[in-house]
């Protein structure tokens, strides 16, 4: 699996830079990530319920609608199906699941992430878990082999998580995912995970 941090904010793809200096599976991209087509899954940090709508959301629905459906079956109408059959309604933050998007498009899967319930301020721990999960659900796939994933700043639109911050929460979710411990979880790892954690929070 290979990500791809694409965002229009450029002070986030500054912080970015810094965070993955020396990651040779990570790249970062400054611009509109939907004028990227550069990757095989996209993910889009959403709300509980998938009510596309506003935002982010919003340019992705029209993005994907764009490239044609069959009638009464858009990507908003298949995420929101998912989550009322998986989640009886309400996908909780820290969850993550893939849709396979219209026939032919480059990109073939949307990894809905919710990052909070309604558009509002987040805790930033929310960015840590949510990109977590945006990976370990992408990391499930069969279909594609070596997956190139695309992540925009989660957490910085409506939730108003910092540039530092968002960059130092989303590297510490990438290194849990591609430097997880190989065995042994026990209290010292599951403490250090969480000083680190509180410790982002204080950035500035």
């Amino acid at each position: 699996m290979r990500i791809v941090l694409i965002d229009v904010n450029l002070k986030l793809c500054r912080k970015w830079r810094e965070r993955f200096e020396g990651y040779e599976s990570v790249e970062v991209r400054e611009g509109n990530l939907l004028e990227n087509h550069c990757g095989d899954i996209l993910v889009t940090p959403g709300n509980c319920f998938g009510i596309m709508d506003g935002g982010f959301d919003h340019c992705v629905k029209e993005y994907f609608d764009a490239g044609g459906w069959n009638a009464g079956d858009d990507i908003e109408e298949r995420v929101r199906r998912h989550i009322f059959e998986e989640y009886f309604g309400e996908q909780p933050v820290g969850t993550s699941f893939l849709v396979p998007t219209c026939r032919g498009h480059r990109v073939r899967f949307l990894a809905y992430t919710p990052t909070m319930r309604i558009p509002k301020r987040i805790d930033a721990e929310a960015v840590y878990d949510s990109t977590r999960a945006a990976l370990i659900a992408c990391s499930k796939l069969d279909a594609i082999d070596d997956p190139i994933v695309m992540i925009p700043g989660m957490g910085t639109g409506y939730g108003c998580v910092g540039s530092k911050v968002a960059a130092e929460m989303m590297g510490a979710a990438i290194d849990s995912i591609f430097r997880a411990p190989l065995y042994g979880l026990d209290w010292d790892y599951g403490y250090a995970v969480e000083k680190r954690i509180k410790g982002i929070k204080t950035f500035s």
